[in-house]
């Protein structure tokens, strides 16, 4: 077993602007805006405007059809579901606003076409469905994923989850509410 909790990084953002000790310690993704566009045959500026959730979940997926033993060719032009849990984007926020361009608001950091992206880079011709529910995204997901299957709209399905937090916002209301683990651990009660 491998403990993922260690100090926020520098580039994330400022542990100084907070007082609470609970906000000093995460799990972090290194290299959230690393990714090899050109493998995925993604433009070198389309790349730079995607959302690293995208990101994640084409190397994810990626990795998932290895794993499993079944080359991406194999699931080319087939009737494979995709659904995807998410919820917010903190990259739009944080990069969007401040320099907006058709590839960040069309499609790169909208979360709404996570599921889309997938489906098109591995032609896969199965429904395609992001989904926020909040805490529940992912489990949402499988659960949709399973229905799809059972129901016979697809005949495979890539159930997935992503959800990366790029800055203080959401623990520092979550720490305003005093909801932050005292010792930086996920816990349910």
């Amino acid at each position: 077993s491998v403990d993922a909790i260690c100090d926020v990084p520098a580039n994330r953002f400022r542990v100084d602007d907070t007082d609470d000790p609970r906000m000093r310690r995460g799990g972090f993704v290194d290299n959230v805006a690393g990714f090899d566009a050109e493998f995925f045959s993604i433009s070198p500026r389309e790349a730079e405007s995607m959302d690293p959730q995208h990101r994640l979940l084409l190397e994810c997926v990626w990795e998932a059809f290895e794993d499993a033993g079944h080359p991406r060719q194999k699931w080319q032009g087939t009737n494979t579901g995709v659904f995807v849990g998410t919820d917010t984007s903190n990259y739009w926020e944080r990069r969007h606003r401040s320099d907006p361009n058709v590839y960040g608001v069309m499609g790169g950091g909208a979360r709404s076409s996570m599921a889309g992206r997938v489906s098109y880079v591995f032609d896969l011709n199965g429904p395609a469905l992001s989904i926020d529910s909040a805490c529940a995204s992912s489990l949402s997901a499988v659960h949709l994923a399973s229905r799809s299957l059972r129901d016979g709209e697809c005949t495979a399905a890539i159930a997935a989850g992503v959800h990366l937090i790029l800055g203080p916002w959401e623990s520092r209301a979550f720490s305003d509410a005093g909801m932050l683990s005292p010792d930086n651990r996920c816990k349910f009660g």
